[in-house]
């Protein structure tokens, strides 16, 4: 089970009496409501980060050769079969793609789901511009009221002009016009993205639930023991300085 509330974990137990119940990780699920103003919600901020936030919104603008944010959205089947092609673009750039195979999904699967929400109308997606070019997506389907966050990249050629948060803000504007969403699901997992623009989280968790078996012990006990040393692993880089270095070194697309 993926994304389980941490408060229910004790009542699966409960369930499940018997068999083994293992909590593979945990993590804070992050979102933001939708159900209010643009202008109130940037009220949330200190003034220093809204000050940084619109500094690099106009550090953007002022890329541009007529000085304007390019940002186009996409809803409808043409308008999202229009944006696939031109997010692909971007997405083969990124390191998601490069190093982790987790860019814009170019299958037929996925195209197909992408065509079945623009026709039920559950879907955005937005493409920032620089001079006709694009340099950053973001793709969210649309799910009993919450906008969640599914794909964002962008071309590392730009990392130092911040191009993912400069659409970040602008889509959340637009989602906050529209008036009819109730949150943005920034999904698992943490980040320092998620966490600027989230206005709350839930604890949660990703469990197990398997046959009380010996072998099911042991793979059990296996999976911890790898975990374990995972974690310490990258404590250890982290206290080397090592691993804000691989993140600077993934931003920029694995390029020295």
């Amino acid at each position: 089970m993926r994304s389980l509330p941490a408060a229910r974990i004790g009542g699966l137990r409960d369930l499940a009496e018997g068999a083994l119940v293992y909590v593979r990780q945990e993590y804070p699920r992050y979102y933001m409501r939708l159900d209010t103003s643009y202008e109130a919600y940037l009220a949330q901020f200190s003034a220093k980060t809204r000050s940084t936030l619109k500094r690099k919104v106009r550090k953007f603008e002022t890329l541009s050769d007529d000085g304007r944010l390019d940002i186009r959205e996409y809803r409808t089947v043409p308008e999202l079969e229009q944006f696939h092609g031109l997010a692909r673009e971007v997405s083969r750039k990124t390191y998601q793609e490069r190093l982790l195979d987790s860019g814009l999904p170019d299958t037929a699967s996925h195209l197909a789901e992408m065509r079945r929400l623009a026709a039920a109308d559950s879907v955005r997606a937005w493409l920032l511009f620089l001079n006709g070019q694009p340099v950053s997506y973001l793709y969210t389907p649309i799910r009993d009221g919450s906008v969640v966050y599914d794909y964002l990249g962008y071309d590392p050629a730009f990392a130092s002009h911040s191009p993912g948060t400069v659409l970040q803000l602008e889509a959340l504007e637009r989602l906050m016009a529209e008036g009819c969403h109730r949150l943005f699901d920034f999904t698992e997992g943490e980040g320092a993205h998620k966490k600027l623009f989230a206005t709350g989280s839930v604890d949660c968790a990703d469990v197990v639930v398997l046959r009380a078996t010996l072998a099911n012990a042991g793979l059990v006990r296996a999976h911890r023991t790898f975990h374990a040393l995972v974690e310490a692993a990258g404590r250890q880089t982290e206290r080397l300085g090592l691993k804000a270095k691989l993140k600077r070194w993934l931003r920029h697309g694995g390029e020295p």
